[in-house]
């Protein structure tokens, strides 16, 4: 009867998994990692540099939620409360209040915010799954583990692609120091890309980690 009850358990929870996968959402286990206090959102100052495995990013602006940088290819780039990417030249409407809702980070914060660039939209789902020491090349930080979900709602195009990310921000410098990304859907379903941080340099600050930073090349902010 008691192996009966297990077998009937199991089976239970395989069929939340599914039923979790079939909606496109990420199966993970909200990690049991340190305490760690809520989090307040904190702008990276202009001038850092954040040196990650295969790029480099250097801050050149913030304007409340956003902050625009140029990576080591003098290419620009953009993120939205630090989890949502954006195209500078080309910036998404949405409504940025809704990032009061999720920071100060804290267990179980989570938000649902739609963009839009006509006529395309995407509905973005930002939850924080818990806390985890990770270690990285430029040291070991204890985090918040936040997850963000982008699916296209409107698109013009043949193949849409809807991704599931993992961020691992740490507090105490105020920055993500390891994410991974997959496809859920399109022609690169399947596909991932990570990165972990190698240094960091903030004006003002010691810098964090212990390699120096290649020169930026391309065009300058």
């Amino acid at each position: 009867m008691r192996t009966f009850l297990v077998l009937v358990a199991c089976a239970a929870l395989h069929a939340a998994s599914g039923a979790r996968m079939a909606r496109g959402q990420q199966v993970e286990s909200p990690p049991a990692g340190p305490s760690l206090p809520n989090a307040p959102y904190v702008a990276p100052a202009v001038g850092t540099r954040e040196v990650y495995t295969g790029f480099v990013n250097r801050i050149a602006r913030n304007a409340g939620w956003r902050t625009e940088y140029t990576d080591n290819a003098g290419r620009p780039g953009a993120r939205m409360g630090l989890f949502m990417a954006d195209n500078p030249k080309m910036p998404v409407a949405m409504d940025t209040a809704l990032f009061t809702r999720l920071w100060p980070l804290r267990r179980n914060g989570e938000v649902v915010i739609e963009t839009q660039r006509y006529p395309r939209k995407w509905l973005w789902k930002i939850k924080v799954l818990g806390t985890e020491r990770v270690k990285v090349p430029a040291g070991t930080f204890d985090c918040w583990v936040v997850e963000t979900l982008e699916q296209p709602t409107v698109t013009t195009s043949k193949v849409a692609y809807s991704y599931v990310s993992v961020f691992y921000y740490a507090p105490s410098i105020a920055s993500v120091v390891k994410f991974k990304q997959t496809v859920l859907s399109g022609t690169r379903r399947g596909q991932a890309r990570r990165a972990e941080l190698v240094r960091l340099e903030r004006p003002g600050k010691e810098p964090v980690g212990g390699l120096q930073i290649p020169a930026m090349a391309g065009k300058k902010p």
